[in-house]
């Protein structure tokens, strides 16, 4: 192993540590317990947001499936099709994931996407992922139900989310190890 490839795991492990420490710091406490976020008093300023950038790609407007692109809502999804496979789809996206040198998905922040219950069941045979950002997208307890093979999942974030306690609880009793934020 290279000397970049070893700071770049250490990294992403730090990273994950950090994570896991906040989501254990947070786990129990519901958004009103949380501080409101600052305000901007710069008069005008900008303000940094969540907001993705627009994914600009060079495939054809029409993916192989004979379905047009502009039909899929979901932005992973719609990815998935136009490119060749995950790690492509999640370089167009620009959104913030890991993957080892065997190819195995280790993090992945798709938070402030709409991405569906539709999108996690393409990440269901990702048996490695450790973290996953799910925070301010449009999943319900359907696509939780996606995720209860995910047995290496330690940190999910779902605040944001229309998930029910319910559908918590199932998937918090199908993958013990995992701390779910909400």
């Amino acid at each position: 192993m290279s000397r970049n490839q070893i700071i770049i795991v250490s990294l992403s492990a730090l990273g994950l540590a950090l994570v896991v420490l906040l989501a254990l710091t947070f786990k129990g406490k519901k958004p009103q317990d949380l501080p409101p976020p600052a305000e901007n008093s710069g008069g005008g300023g900008n303000i940094a947001t969540n907001t993705p950038a627009p994914i600009q790609t060079n495939t054809p407007a029409v993916p192989p499936t004979g379905v047009p692109t502009n039909s899929v809502v979901d932005p992973l999804l719609r990815a998935l099709q136009q490119e060749e496979n995950l790690k492509a789809a999640l370089e167009s996206l620009s959104v913030d994931h890991g993957f080892d040198a065997e190819g195995n998905l280790l993090w992945l922040g798709l938070g402030g996407l709409p991405v569906t219950d539709a999108a996690l069941a393409k990440l269901a045979g990702e048996t490695k992922l450790h973290a996953l950002y799910l925070y301010d997208t449009k999943i319900t307890d359907e696509g939780l139900k996606q995720l209860a093979g995910l047995t290496g999942l330690r940190l999910l974030l779902l605040t944001a989310t229309s998930v029910t306690d319910a559908g918590v609880s199932e998937l918090e009793a199908a993958l013990p190890e995992c701390a779910v934020v909400r």
